[in-house]
């Protein structure tokens, strides 16, 4: 990852403040480090290299990542196998307030859910922007 010392993403997004940028680098992550996470800091980028050049497997044992903070985007970034028991397979946005949650530039593939959103489910938030996603 892009930022000195950090060698997950669940370490990047665990460490997060407002404010902050998490470069992904290029490469096919899986397993608990990468998929399963919780994101609630607010103002927070996650920039991948490409959705085609950074991959996230989660292999059918989790959801990638439910996000509850505001402002925060995810660009760049590949999905695959997410499993969710309630909604959003993949990625499942919630609450956040007022502010925007973003998702642009990222693919999703083969995510399921027991409820809303096999790839992505936006609930209870007023704003987000789901942007040149390919699913």
């Amino acid at each position: 990852l892009g930022q000195p010392g950090v060698q997950t993403l669940k370490a990047a997004v665990d460490a997060a403040q407002e404010g902050d940028t998490i470069l992904v680098q290029q490469g096919n992550f899986s397993g608990p480090d990468f998929c399963g996470l919780s994101m609630a800091t607010s103002n927070v980028l996650i920039r991948g290299q490409g959705a085609d050049a950074t991959t996230i497997d989660c292999m059918g044992e989790s959801r990638g990542m439910a996000i509850t903070g505001s402002n925060v985007t995810i660009e760049g970034v590949g999905y695959r196998n997410g499993l969710a028991s309630g909604d959003g397979g993949c990625l499942h946005v919630s609450g956040g307030g007022q502010g925007r949650v973003t998702v642009r530039d990222c693919h999703f593939q083969g995510c399921r859910s027991t409820g809303h959103g096999g790839g992505i489910a936006v609930t209870d938030t007023t704003a987000s922007l789901l942007l040149h996603n390919v699913a």
